[in-house]
């Protein structure tokens, strides 16, 4: 894998596309993860004023706080570590990961 390459592709279209990064069974985990955590149809809502000032309708969740060991995975993949240090330069941080849900007929989107 070229990472310079993909860092530059990153910032010059402000989003990169790697086919198979994690592949298929690690992503149906994940998928089955958020689904189990959110469900179809997350209770939580926003404030209007939250919505407003933001223009999008998201919850958000930490799941390494829990331990849920599909995003264990991608997190301590090392391939991951090194195309963000390509990115992001040597010096970023890895704070957490976190997923944004956002359920069908919300408004907006989120971008993370």
């Amino acid at each position: 894998m070229d990472y310079q390459k993909l860092g530059e592709e990153f910032w010059r279209d402000g989003f990169v596309v790697v086919d198979d990064f994690f592949g298929g069974q690690l992503m149906d985990a994940c998928t089955a993860a958020i689904l189990d955590h959110y469900g179809e149809s997350p209770e939580y809502v926003h404030s209007g004023e939250y919505i407003k000032k933001s223009q999008t309708e998201v919850v958000c969740w930490y799941p390494l706080e829990e331990k849920v060991a599909p995003f264990e995975r991608v997190h301590g993949d090392p391939r991951m570590a090194q195309l963000t240090a390509q990115v992001l330069g040597d010096g970023y941080q890895d704070l957490t990961c976190m997923v944004m849900f956002s359920s069908s007929g919300t408004i907006g989107q989120a971008w993370h």
